[in-house]
């Protein structure tokens, strides 16, 4: 072989060693890419686990108010709801009070009626009695009247 061709040879080589390193450099860039990108990555995780710790700090605080405001709205509506049950009760039993006021006034309206009713009708059982007698008495009357035109009529006549 001739030395050209031996020195082509040795280029060809040699370019291919160079292109190799070529390459090598092209993958040594892009993993110093993929470093730096994990790096930023890596710092971009940190800062949002910073934020999430700082958001469950902020969730917990709030979860324990919105806790306290829980207790406190059903403490109150106990308390409400316990106020409007013993109001409640108190209407009833003022209710059943007045009920029974009513009933027993009703009761003293009912027997003063009756009492009435039975004095009305023992007075127009009198009435009645009465009036029988003074009917009587009227026959009576009238028959003596009779009578004592009876005895007038004969006296004038004779």
């Amino acid at each position: 072989m001739n030395k050209t061709l031996k020195a082509a040879d040795e280029v060809k080589k040699l370019h291919r060693m160079f292109s190799a390193l070529g390459e090598v450099v092209d993958v040594l860039d892009r993993i110093g890419s993929v470093e730096q990108a994990e790096q930023e990555a890596l710092a971009r995780v940190e800062k949002l686990n910073g934020e999430a710790a700082n958001l469950v700090t902020q969730i917990n605080a709030a979860s324990v108010e919105a806790q306290a405001i829980i207790d406190s709205a059903k403490a109150k509506s106990d308390e409400v709801i316990s106020d409007a049950v013993n109001a409640a009760h108190e209407l009833q039993t003022q209710a059943q009070v007045a009920m029974q006021e009513a009933k027993s006034d009703a009761e003293q309206i009912v027997n003063a009626a009756q009492l009435l009713v039975q004095s009305a009708e023992a007075d127009a059982l009198a009435a009645n009695e009465r009036l029988a007698s003074a009917e009587a008495e009227i026959v009576e009357l009238e028959k003596w009247a009779d009578k004592a035109w009876d005895y007038i009529s004969k006296l004038s006549v004779g």
